[in-house]
């Protein structure tokens, strides 16, 4: 029996990688949305953007550097009397329950 070669394999077609997945979905979202539908506020904000996923021209560093922790306050702010501090000890299975 011939096997019928004119036929295209669109194995890759079906089963897109996530980032062919995260690049349609963005294009979908950024022309779904007219002009007057646009986020002004965000769109002015040191954010990512669903325009910007996959640019890679755009730096990939942090807005501002990392604080050093001997430069971290050390005291905790002052809270209402309503409210506590409390350290939570997460290898605890008592605090994870209750938390």
């Amino acid at each position: 029996m011939a096997e019928n070669t004119s036929v295209k394999d669109d194995t890759k077609d079906q089963n897109p990688s996530p980032l062919e997945i995260e690049e349609e979905l963005s294009r979908e979202v950024q022309d779904t949305l007219t002009l007057s539908q646009r986020h002004k506020f965000w769109e002015t904000q040191p954010v990512g953007l669903f325009k910007d996923l996959n640019d890679t021209s755009l730096p990939g560093v942090p807005i501002e550097p990392p604080t050093p922790i001997s430069e971290v306050k050390q005291e905790p702010y002052n809270l209402t009397n309503l409210y506590e501090w409390v350290t939570c000890d997460i290898n605890s299975e008592d605090t994870c329950a209750e938390v």
